[in-house]
């Protein structure tokens, strides 16, 4: 139906055709948020952070993950946090 209104709408004819199926070296790695956070807790205490600090740390960093803001997650934890200790 969509294709048909768009067709006689717009005069545009569209591929109703399936996506190509992807390839495996397209799909990204899964990884556990846990093993995520146990990782960056484990980089803070290799910086001579604290354990508390780096627990406290690492939360915030997997929360932001957690909530879909890659800016401020994993993503910092080189550039923002190790370069600047």
């Amino acid at each position: 139906v969509i294709f048909a209104i768009g067709k006689s709408v717009f005069g545009v004819e569209l591929d109703s055709s399936p996506a190509p199926a992807k390839s495996k070296a397209d799909d990204l790695p899964i990884v556990d948020f846990d093993y995520m956070k146990q990782f960056m807790k484990e980089v803070f205490l290799s910086y001579g952070v604290s354990p508390d600090r780096a627990e406290t740390c690492s939360e915030v960093l997997i929360e932001a993950d957690k909530r879909g803001i890659d800016s401020h997650g994993l993503g910092r934890l080189k550039p923002i946090y190790c370069d600047r200790m």
